[in-house]
């Protein structure tokens, strides 16, 4: 279904009175800022995969994620 088409003034006006919005999206086209995610390839020495592999064990959880998470407590802290 084609989003319904109004004015941005239209737009934000019923965005602001906290009128539904979605009618006027088109929500096959619409992306979140910031959180489009893309690939990278990284070479490591075999221990630190296999740590890796463990630390994603014991947390359940995958390697991917503890990396993701380890990047972005070191940009946090930084």
């Amino acid at each position: 279904m084609e989003p319904k088409t109004i004015t941005a003034e239209e737009f934000d006006q019923r965005f602001d009175a906290g009128e539904d919005i979605l009618d006027y999206c088109d929500l096959d086209q619409i992306q979140r800022p910031g959180l489009v995610v893309e690939s990278v390839q990284i070479e490591l020495p075999h221990w630190i995969l296999e740590a890796l592999d463990r630390e994603a064990q014991r947390l359940k959880i995958p390697k991917e994620d503890i990396i993701k998470a380890w990047v972005l407590e070191r940009f946090d802290a930084a």
